[in-house]
């Protein structure tokens, strides 16, 4: 597949993004919890500025995974089912990454949100 490599590249990509999403949630967390009144005001939307980045390279993973498919159909001439279904597995997974770190920063997003609403 030609763009398994730019494909894998996105994936890594939306991965550190969900990683350093998850990181960034729990050093805010630990300051609202703090009970200092200061960190209070702690910025949030970067948390879910970086769940929507990571799912847009995921989407564009999948797009280059889509074109990849359809250019080896085109380059073989013939349509092989198993091909086929190999190139589009490798797509959908890619929008599940990226999915799963924009469900996980949604979450995040709404119990900082009601931690700082509690205090």
């Amino acid at each position: 597949m030609p763009y398994q490599d730019l494909i894998f590249a996105c994936q890594l990509i939306a991965a550190a993004l969900g990683a350093y999403m998850i990181w960034s949630a729990l050093r805010k967390r630990k300051k609202l919890l703090s009970g200092d009144r200061a960190h209070r005001n702690v910025k949030l939307h970067d948390i879910w500025i970086l769940g929507l980045l990571s799912f847009l390279i995921s989407l564009g993973a999948l797009y280059a995974g889509m074109v990849g498919s359809f250019e080896a159909i085109e380059s073989t001439g013939d349509i092989s089912p198993a091909s086929v279904a190999s190139n589009i597995k490798w797509s959908i997974q890619q929008g599940a990454v990226g999915l799963l770190v924009l469900i996980a920063s949604i979450i995040s997003l709404l119990l900082l949100v009601r931690i700082r609403n509690q205090l």
